[in-house]
């Protein structure tokens, strides 16, 4: 089964202009479900929501959407077999006002919980409280799923800070402990390498004048595929994790400032 993850950018100056981009990439990842941040609630071009043209450029056939509250977008899913949706409420927080949603479907005859989440930018204490609040969601889901993917936009530095290291096992979080699995970085080190960026300030041409900050001239990874540790049950094999986006098409740019996650696994 093949998950993704990929932020399209809501930035209506270029949305026109990348959208067909952005369905190229989409459709050349072949994920089975693919989790998107940032959709516009605005209608596509063809007076269809964003959700439904993308899933019908790209050839899913069912869709979920949420907007953020207060928002001029929202967290989609589309996927190539039919989706639950799902919403939970943590300490009376609303699971969408959380930064996430959840659909159940079944894929290879298993059934797959997941999470597309997008954490707030501008503060870590939200951000850690969203996390706590997600991994609550999910564990107190009303669909229970035999396998649990996690993904999305953590903006989050993997290895230092206090949401990837949560998520990874290696800190509690309100008194609150998990465990889940880097793909990415689990793929690139069996290759003996690191994990590409996601948000590229260096080579990224809708990024290299957007903040002049030298801390913001290097690249960093905050969107990443996760899978809920399955130990001890059987784990199956990692195929293949990496970016897509990344490269520049016929145009001269790519379709988002951010790149995409994909993660292959099988049993």
């Amino acid at each position: 089964m093949r998950i993704a993850t990929f932020n399209m950018w809501n930035h209506p100056p270029t949305l026109t202009a990348r959208l067909e981009a952005i369905c190229r990439v989409l459709r050349g990842v072949r994920a089975d479900v693919i989790a998107l941040q940032e959709v516009p609630l605005a209608k596509a071009p063809n007076g269809q929501s964003f959700i439904e043209f993308i899933a019908g450029q790209c050839g899913y056939d069912h869709t979920f959407f949420q907007g953020y509250p207060g928002e001029e977008e929202g967290l989609g899913l589309i996927s190539r077999t039919p989706i639950q949706e799902v919403e939970f409420a943590a300490d009376g927080v609303p699971f969408i006002a959380s930064g996430g949603i959840r659909a159940v479907t079944e894929i290879e005859g298993l059934k797959v919980g997941i999470t597309n989440v997008h954490l707030d930018w501008q503060s870590a204490l939200s951000r850690e409280q969203q996390i706590v609040a997600i991994v609550e969601g999910i564990e107190q889901g009303a669909s229970a799923a035999q396998i649990e993917f996690l993904c999305g936009d953590f903006n989050s530095l993997p290895y230092t800070s206090s949401v990837y290291n949560f998520l990874t096992g290696q800190q509690s979080l309100a008194g609150k402990a998990t465990s889940w699995i880097d793909l990415a970085a689990l793929y690139a080190g069996a290759e003996g390498g690191e994990p590409d960026a996601t948000l590229d300030f260096a080579n990224n041409p809708w990024l290299q004048n957007r903040d002049r900050l030298n801390a913001w001239r290097q690249p960093y990874r905050f969107d990443w595929v996760l899978l809920k540790s399955l130990y001890p049950r059987e784990e199956p094999v990692l195929k293949h994790a990496g970016i897509f986006g990344g490269a520049r098409d016929g145009q001269g740019f790519p379709p988002s400032d951010h790149y995409g996650v994909v993660a292959e696994v099988a049993w």
